[in-house]
Formats: C-alpha cells, sequence, structure tokens
C-alpha cells in the first residue's frame, strides 16, 4: 500500500502522553474548590474524553461563555502546572513517530483538549514537528464519543 494512502491519526491524552493521572488530580482538585466531590465512575460518565464545555455543562449546568471559559483556563492551567515537571511521551512513541516519518505516512492529532495543552503537550514531549495536521477542541461542537473530530481530522488530512 502506498504511504500516500492512509494516515495515522493520534488522541493526545492517553495516547501521545500519559496525562490521565494528572489530569484526575487537576479535575479532583477543582471540582472541589467548586464544591464538587467525583468518584472515578462520575468522573468517566461526565468528564473523561469529553470537550471542557460539555463537562462543565454536566457538571455545573448553563453557565454564561465567559465564565465557562474561565473555568475551563482554571482547570487547564491547574492540569499543566501538575504535569509540568513529568511530561514526557509515552514509551516508544518518539520510535513508532520517526517509522511513519521514514515512510512518509501523515500524522495528525484530534484531541478534545484545548490549543494550550496542545502546546504544552508538544513543547514537553519534542514531538511538535512530528504532525503536520492538529486539530483541538476549537474545531468540533461535539466531544468525544461523536466522530466529529476525526471526520474533520480525516478531512483536513485530504484523505
Amino acid at each position: 500500500m502506498d504511504s500516500a494512502s492512509f494516515a495515522v491519526i493520534f488522541d493526545m491524552d492517553g495516547v501521545i502522553v500519559d496525562s490521565n493521572p494528572a489530569h484526575k488530580i487537576a479535575l479532583q482538585a477543582f471540582c472541589k474548590q467548586h464544591g464538587h466531590e467525583l468518584s472515578e465512575q462520575q468522573l468517566r460518565e461526565k468528564i473523561y474524553g469529553r470537550t471542557n464545555r460539555d463537562w462543565l455543562t454536566n457538571l455545573f449546568g448553563q453557565l454564561p461563555d465567559e465564565q465557562l471559559r474561565a473555568f475551563a483556563e482554571e482547570k487547564e492551567a491547574l492540569y499543566r502546572k501538575i504535569y509540568a515537571a513529568t511530561i514526557a511521551p509515552v514509551a516508544g512513541l518518539l520510535n513508532f513517530l520517526d517509522m511513519l516519518a521514514a515512510h512518509s505516512v501523515k500524522r495528525a492529532i484530534a484531541t478534545s483538549a484545548p490549543r494550550a495543552n496542545v502546546d504544552f503537550t508538544l513543547a514537553g514531549t519534542g514531538t511538535a514537528l512530528y504532525f503536520e495536521t492538529i486539530l483541538d477542541d476549537t474545531f468540533v461542537s461535539r466531544g468525544k464519543p461523536d466522530p466529529e473530530i476525526y471526520l474533520k481530522t480525516v478531512a483536513a488530512l485530504q484523505m
């Protein structure tokens, strides 16, 4: 198969980096600060994999856009502070990315994360130059498990 006929689309959290423990700590701290204590099951059902808009609305109900943005940035800044000292690519990622690049396979990131977290992750792992296409939470109106982010990434890759 010609490498131009396919691509590899990566999620970011849990695929490029094992950021889920740091996200969990940040989420629990943020929620506690705002009067919510969530179990692991509630985190899975209400928060994980969703856009900030989606999970904040699940948790707090309808909020003005300004409040949603402020809450999202508060939580994400906390996450970046927690994870900054230990961020690293998952084992084997760099070798895999090198192999894909050597075979001219297109590479993209499709994530529900905000751009600040994407930039933080790519800088912290030294992987920015490996990805030609990056779609973050600003590209979608529906978070996962809706396939919108992946469909838009395929379109951006011109596949």
